[in-house]
């Protein structure tokens, strides 16, 4: 089967076609609802990471002490944990306040279990919204890697694991 290539003109109806499909377009654009034209909005952007946040929270790596037993050779205790310590984990910090020197220096001290924190439920008559900014430190011990974190609220009842919190599957 030989097909045969020719060059195409472009005729009055391809001329058309085009024409009508960009004006459809543009005039689509202007329906498209709010929410989905954030990311071309970068100015709401930027005026939203100006705004002051309630708490600060650092993602980071570290260890923690666990009870030695019974140990689980070469997982537990970990044979790379400094006297005291066994086991490597991946958290936060509450850097709310911190300058940056000190931000810093939280860097492989991440805590188990993170911060707790509480906030007041939504009332309509008095809204207050509450802001958080997270930020990545980094992992001490592998600063090739990086680490996605993400925050998660616990009390709803029957929720389902899109909301739970697991950075790769969830809304953040």
């Amino acid at each position: 089967m030989a097909k045969n290539l020719t060059s195409h003109t472009l005729t009055r109806r391809d001329f058309l076609k085009i024409a009508g499909s960009a004006a459809f377009l543009t005039a689509g654009a202007s329906i498209v609802p709010h929410y989905l034209r954030r990311a071309v909005l970068p100015e709401e952007v930027v005026e939203a990471q100006g705004a002051p946040y309630d708490l600060y929270y650092a993602g980071t790596d570290g260890w923690i002490s666990l009870p030695p037993t019974p140990a689980i050779p070469p997982f537990h205790p970990d044979n790379l944990a400094p006297p005291g310590l066994t086991t490597y984990i991946f958290g936060f910090r509450n850097v709310s306040g911190m300058d940056d020197i000190r931000k810093n220096n939280q860097k492989n001290k991440a805590q188990h279990n993170a911060p707790v924190f509480w906030v007041n439920q939504y009332n309509p008559s008095s809204p207050v919204d509450f802001r958080m900014q997270l930020t990545n430190l980094g992992l001490a011990l592998r600063p090739d890697l990086f680490d996605a974190h993400t925050i998660h609220w616990h009390g709803f009842r029957n929720v389902i694991p899109f909301f739970d919190g697991e950075p790769t599957t969830s809304v953040s």
